[in-house]
């Protein structure tokens, strides 16, 4: 019995390691053949797209909620300096509800930000590891402001999913009152070969420290014989 749950232990073991290693290949030669720059994922940087935006609005901020404690806060004196503001204006100093200003409580730069007054849309990209960000601060609103920091309007509340063994780069739409979020992932290869490596070390292990059902028996076996030559 014992021999044949070792069989059955070691076939269903390489079974799953050989389709985990074609698994591989497969995600490999995928990502070998695409020439899409499109969908690479750049996970230093996060987006965000605005639609509808208020009369007089020159810029927007990301506004978040979680474990600020965890992730640091900070006075970023870069992105005020970027658009000018005052340390006392609206925006740098709000915090509501346990909300507060991703570009000016924590340190991401502001890189890009182009606004269209006639068409009332704009477009801002910012510098940051957006997947522990949104990790460690998952509610998200974005706040419409002037030129002077001052907040013309707030978008409905929105939770960022996380995305496990993945590397991942968000891109966030605002559309007036509503807020809308996209992921562009990719999974790091490393992270599969990694799990490969501890099924097959495990396996291995398992393998060693499982009895030989032979030497069990002719142990069992010799045991039994002395203990019968004893009692004679």
């Amino acid at each position: 019995m014992k021999r044949k749950l070792k069989v059955i232990f070691i076939a269903v073991y390489f079974a799953v390691l050989i389709a985990l290693f074609g698994f591989i290949c497969m995600c490999f030669v995928s990502c070998a053949c695409r020439s899409d720059k499109k969908n690479s994922v750049d996970i230093n940087h996060f987006e965000l797209d605005l639609e509808n935006v208020p009369e007089g609005t020159a810029f927007a901020d990301i506004l978040a909620k979680g474990s600020w404690e965890e992730i640091g806060l900070c006075d970023n004196g870069f992105n005020k300096q970027s658009l000018n503001l005052d340390d006392n204006c609206e925006i740098v100093q709000y915090d509501e509800d346990g909300y507060k200003s991703l570009m000016f409580k924590l340190y991401i730069v502001l890189e890009e930000c182009e606004m269209s007054t006639e068409k009332a849309h704009g477009h801002m990209c910012f510098g940051g590891h957006g997947q522990v960000i949104f990790e460690k601060l998952p509610y998200v609103k974005v706040a419409y402001c002037d030129k002077d920091g001052n907040i013309l309007g707030i978008t409905e509340e929105k939770k960022v999913m996380p995305a496990y063994l993945r590397l991942v780069q968000y891109e966030f739409d605002a559309d007036g009152g509503e807020l809308g979020y996209k992921r562009i992932t990719k999974r790091p290869f490393f992270q599969i070969w990694l799990l490969m490596l501890i099924m097959l070390i495990l396996g291995v292990f398992i393998l060693i420290r499982m009895p030989d059902p032979i030497n069990t028996e002719y142990i069992q076996s010799g045991e039994a014989d002395n203990e019968s030559g004893k009692q004679d």
